[in-house]
Parts: structure tokens; sequence; C-alpha cells
């Protein structure tokens, strides 16, 4: 078997040398030889040991570095593991049976128990079923794992500024949306959350001049409406008031995402009506009256 010369019998090797050569060292200081007179014997024996033991530490590196090549080959084998009951938990959830995604979730998390993934789904599950508290604690958990996470900011964010009382706090919700989107700044659930979080804070300058923005950009159509929708509130509450032109767009959008009656339900929610002027609540009310049997013939309010 041929061997090939590595740097751990490289360092072997010089050791072996150098041991050799230090007792040959000692033994001429011991008997007197004037040419090692003047250093001491003890710094001969100190030089001698450490040319002794670098193999060993030589050999301890080495294994400490396969051992964390192994570390991290056992980590990315847990996490392959993990994955196909992930993915069946997102396809139970993209389905609407939060009982079995989050079941496939928490298998997942059993082969692979700081798997971010599976429990940002468990979070999810918990904020479907309007658990707050339970879905803040499972992202709180990924951000001890992962505190850099872009979208468990944003996930917060949502919570934050759109969950009920006692829960809601669009202080902490701002907080978060900005730590996302200094991580990603161009993250626009993120902007639409900071936005939703201004208006309710009364910041209605800085939301529109956002909010407007947005609005112009090619955005994913199904999330236009409801930029749209914080923008109106922007818009009356600065003076600048909206108009049925707006109002039909906004609906169009909502109605080609299939969420044209939850729009207008919206809308007229008594509890939500304080976010517009007076003017502008005339013309939703009329609006609404006109076009809620567009969206549905049995359409009523809840």
């Amino acid at each position: 078997m041929k061997k090939y010369l590595t740097w751990e019998n490289f360092t072997k090797f010089i050791c072996g040398l150098a041991a050799i050569l230090l007792l040959i060292s000692i033994i001429i200081k011991l008997y007197g030889n004037d040419k090692f007179s003047k250093i001491e014997l003890e710094t001969f024996i100190i030089i001698l040991a450490v040319m002794i033991a670098l193999p060993s530490i030589t050999n301890l590196e080495a294994f400490g570095v396969k051992m964390e090549i192994r570390k991290k080959i056992d980590d990315i084998s847990s996490r392959v593991n993990a994955m196909p009951d992930y993915i069946l938990g997102k396809e139970y959830h993209s389905e609407g049976d939060l009982d079995l995604a989050e079941i496939s979730y928490r298998a997942s998390l059993e082969k692979c128990n700081d798997f971010c993934p599976a429990i940002i789904g468990i979070a999810s599950v918990f904020n479907d079923r309007g658990d707050y508290e339970k879905a803040i604690m499972e992202y709180n958990r990924v951000l001890a794992i992962d505190p850099d996470n872009p979208y468990v900011f944003n996930d917060l964010a949502a919570i934050y500024v759109e969950a009920p009382l006692p829960i809601t706090d669009p202080k902490k919700a701002l907080e978060l949306a900005n730590k996302a989107l200094e991580l990603v700044p161009s993250l626009a659930t993120s902007l639409y959350f900071k936005c939703e979080a201004l208006n309710k804070l009364g910041l209605y300058n800085e939301s529109y001049i956002i909010l407007q923005d947005m609005v112009l950009k090619d955005l994913p159509r199904d999330f236009v409406h409801w930029t749209m929708y914080e923008l109106s509130i922007a818009m009356s509450q600065i003076g600048k008031g909206i108009s049925e032109d707006f109002l039909k767009k906004m609906l169009y959008l909502s109605e080609a995402n299939g969420e044209g009656k939850q729009l207008l339900e919206y809308l007229a929610k008594d509890e939500h009506k304080d976010r517009w002027k007076d003017k502008d609540i005339t013309l939703i009310n009329k609006f609404i009256e006109e076009h809620k049997t567009y969206i549905n013939e049995t359409f009523s309010m809840s």
C-alpha cells in the first residue's frame, strides 16, 4: 500500500527529529560542553516535552476536525430526513386541514428538533387557529435558532398589527416590520404591515408615501387590493379623499383573487368606519350597496 506525506506525518517527522537533536543536546549539556553552558537544562527539557507532545496535539486537532465534519453530515442528514413530513404538512396546510398539518410538522421535528421550517409551520397553524400566543411562542423559538430570519419578523409583525386585543400592538408590529426590511428591503408584505401599523398609529403621511409607491409598482395581483385598502385610509385621513373609480379598481382586483366578498365585509364593518373621514364613509356605504350583489347574489353582511 502506498503511503502519502500528509501534514500530520510531516509534523511527526519534524518533531521526532527535533526530539532526537534535543536529547543529544541534553547529553552534551550534562557532560559540560561549553557550547551549551549558557542554556538552562530546564529549557531543553521543556522544549523536548513540547516536541514529544506536539504530534499528539496534532492528532487531537485532526480528530476534532473529523468530528466537526461528522457533526455537519449528521445535521444535513437529519434535515433531509425531516423534509418529507414537512412537505406533507405543507400539503395538509394548503388544503386547510390544520390538525393533520400540525401532526406532520411535529413528525418532522422528531427527526430534526431544530428544523426551522417545521417550527414556522406549527406557528402558522396556531396563527390560523387564532391561537396567537402559541404562534408567537413558536416564532420566537425560531428566532432563538435563527435570529436574523426576516420572514419570522414579517409573520410576527402581521400578528401584532392584525390580531385582536390584547395581542395587537402596532408599535411592536412596526418595530418587527422594520427589522424584516433591514434584512430584506424589498419584502413587500413587511412594507404593507409597516404601513398598516403606521395607519393604526396615526402616522398617515408616512404611510401614504410608502403605499402610493407600492401601488404603482408591479405587486402580485393577490396583494394589491389590500395595499389599496390601507392606502384609502391614509388618503382619507390626510384629506386627499377617495373616489368611486378607486373603489371600483380595488374591488376588481380583490374579486380577481376571490376576495371580493371579504373586502366588502371589511369596508362594511362598523368597527372600521372610524378609519375614514365622514365624506368618504358616505361614498363607501353607497359603493357597498351598489356592489354587494355584484360579488354574490346571496351576499349578506356579517
